[in-house]
């Protein structure tokens, strides 16, 4: 804790410094949002998910504070537009239960990456450091389903003829070692975007090829092991439909091997182990609509349909809901929210099916109307019901030998 508060302190320290001594212009984006609630048994709030679910539909089922500040630094090399210059991002975040006035909380550095501009072209940047790669997420299930955030260095919006190109190198540290070092996991990453498909929008494609290395080690019980060399594979095609109103935007992705859960991983293998990694595979897809008709009403509505494939046994998880707000006035909204998550488990002896379903009511307080609008302050009443495989898996101690479960509450979100 003393460490990340004089980091935080030196933060502060720096902003505060002459325009001069830096040779930038600075500025700030950043998220936070922060609340209460109680369950319907008067305890604290109880948040729903599905067992073995990679992700939830977060109205009123956010039982944590969250914050993160982002410093943006430019430094030009000329007073011209078109002048060359590096840009810094520095990103600074906490979480914590929002259960007292004072919490002793980390605070971790999520970004940390300086990123050419202009220097040879208009468009082609170089970047290294850490940062969120070209991630795609959905709303609603605060779900990033492309997400490899580990150092790295690229370069992006490399034209080619009709789309454009990002190539990275990135590599994440594991706690294991042998006599190679780190088992780290890295990645080549290859990204094709804004390739013109006509009538149905955009399309990308990203390809990516991971390896981590074998060598000698001695694991936790000072045993020598020999950790096996490993690769992954991951690929995935994505189609995005802009319109007046919003956007519709489907993904389909693949990741096998050491990327079987189309993210970075922290394991070893031994040879047995290596050999089933080989044959694991994730497949998922994510469809996402956005409609937002300002004055009126918006929505987003989302499925999610994922498949693994491990040794342990299969899993499959399917999610269907949206989110609906109708606005009342300049500054009054309501939102509902309402959704169904099933998780298919085969890696019990008797392959068992858990369901999860929750609906939300929310008014909201917002400076004007539209989905994206911030910030907003929001009341909400949750109610979640499971079936008989989720029992003592869902809602906490307090539902424990239930099937159903209710709270409500409070929340301020803001981002900027």
């Amino acid at each position: 804790m003393k460490l990340s508060l004089q980091l935080f302190l030196l933060c502060l320290i720096a902003l505060h410094l002459p325009i001069p001594l830096w040779a930038a212009s600075m500025d700030f984006e950043g998220y936070f949002r922060s609340g209460l609630g109680t369950n319907s048994k008067g305890g604290d709030q109880a948040c729903f998910t599905n067992p073995g679910a990679s992700a939830f539909f977060r109205l009123g089922n956010e039982c944590d504070e969250y914050g993160e500040l982002t410093l943006l630094s430019k430094f030009t090399s000329g007073q011209k537009e078109d002048s060359a210059s590096f840009n810094f991002y520095f990103t600074l975040a906490y979480s914590q239960p929002g259960q007292a006035n004072w919490e002793e909380s980390p605070i971790v550095i999520r970004q940390a990456y300086v990123e050419s501009d202009k220097f040879f072209t208009s468009a082609i940047k170089f970047w290294a450091g850490k940062r969120y790669y070209r991630v795609q997420d959905i709303h609603i299930l605060d779900y990033a389903y492309h997400d490899f955030g580990p150092p790295g260095a690229g370069i992006e919006d490399i034209e080619i003829s009709g789309f454009k190109m990002a190539i990275a190198y990135l590599k994440g540290g594991g706690t294991a070692e042998s006599d190679q070092g780190s088992m780290a996991m890295s990645l080549a990453d290859f990204q094709f975007y804004d390739i013109d498909a006509g009538p149905a929008g955009k399309l990308s494609f990203w390809l990516a090829q991971a390896l981590q290395p074998g060598g000698e080690g001695v694991d936790a019980s000072g045993n020598a092991v020999t950790y096996e060399e490993v690769h992954g594979q991951g690929i995935s095609l994505t189609v995005e439909h802009e319109f007046n109103s919003g956007f519709n935007k489907l993904a389909i992705q693949q990741g096998t091997g050491l990327l079987k859960e189309l993210g970075f991983i922290d394991e070893t293998f031994s040879l047995i182990e290596a050999e089933a990694l080989q044959k694991a595979k994730t497949i998922r897809i994510t469809d996402q609509l956005t409609w937002d008709q300002d004055k009126d009403w918006s929505l987003q509505a989302v499925w999610v349909n994922e498949n693994r494939t491990r040794q342990e046994g299969d899993l499959k998880w399917q999610a269907l809901g949206g989110r609906f707000q109708v606005y009342l006035g300049q500054h009054l909204n309501l939102a509902f929210e309402l959704s169904h998550s099933s998780v298919l488990d085969q890696s019990e002896t008797d392959p068992v099916e858990r369901t999860l379903e929750k609906f939300t009511i929310a008014p909201q307080l917002q400076l004007k109307p539209g989905f994206w609008e911030r910030p907003l302050l929001r009341a909400f009443y949750t109610l979640a019901r499971w079936n008989q495989a989720n029992e003592g898996l869902v809602g906490g101690a307090a539902f424990a030998v239930e099937k159903q479960g209710a709270s409500y509450g409070f929340l301020a979100e803001i981002w900027f």
